[in-house]
């Protein structure tokens, strides 16, 4: 049965960060992942407090494929993610889009179950002040985790066309996490 591309990307998306976040944090620290409009108003409402007192990391990757195209960025505070990665980053940007890179890893394996064949970009990361995303768009879908240490605002941005269909395909399976293929 198909169902429309955007469904499907909302929902693969959702799952994927789910798995990512449940894999990083132990039974101490349980992830929350706030709805679209409890992330949209602490986006908006906390976006000053946010970004302007406290060293922020980003980062940005692309996605594309199969009549997809798509980015996705993760911003939190350097501290949130210092601490979960329980202190073994050296450097939070690099660990930002290592996180990033897994997320979009998760999704294109997620998606590829609907015979949607994609390709990853490198992440770009960046440390600052005054880091943020803008809000409002159509094609934005906008969650955010809450750890009991802190929030990641995670942003999916889509371009697809509004007609695509696509048939979930059971027997199509993606590679493990962490295995290795040789060719």
């Amino acid at each position: 049965m198909s169902r429309p591309a955007i469904e499907v990307i909302d929902e693969e998306f959702s799952n994927a960060i789910s798995e990512l976040f449940d894999f990083y944090c132990d039974s101490e620290i349980q992830p929350k992942i706030m709805t679209r409009r409890e992330s949209a108003e602490l986006l908006h409402c906390e976006a000053d407090a946010c970004c302007t007192n406290k060293e922020m990391v980003t980062s940005s990757i692309g996605i594309c494929g199969s009549g997809l195209r798509c980015s996705i960025g993760l911003l939190t505070h350097a501290q949130t993610i210092s601490k979960l990665c329980q202190g073994s980053a050296q450097c939070p940007t690099d660990w930002a889009g290592e996180l990033a890179n897994q997320l979009a890893g998760r999704f294109k394996n997620r998606i590829a179950a609907y015979d949607v064949s994609c390709q990853m970009g490198l992440p770009v990361s960046v440390r600052g002040l005054q880091l943020g995303f803008t809000t409002g768009c159509d094609q934005q879908t906008i969650q955010a985790v809450r750890l009991d240490f802190g929030v990641v605002i995670v942003l999916l941005h889509v371009n697809v066309d509004p007609a695509l269909s696509w048939e979930h395909h059971p027997d199509l399976v993606s590679a493990d996490e962490g295995s290795l293929h040789f060719f």
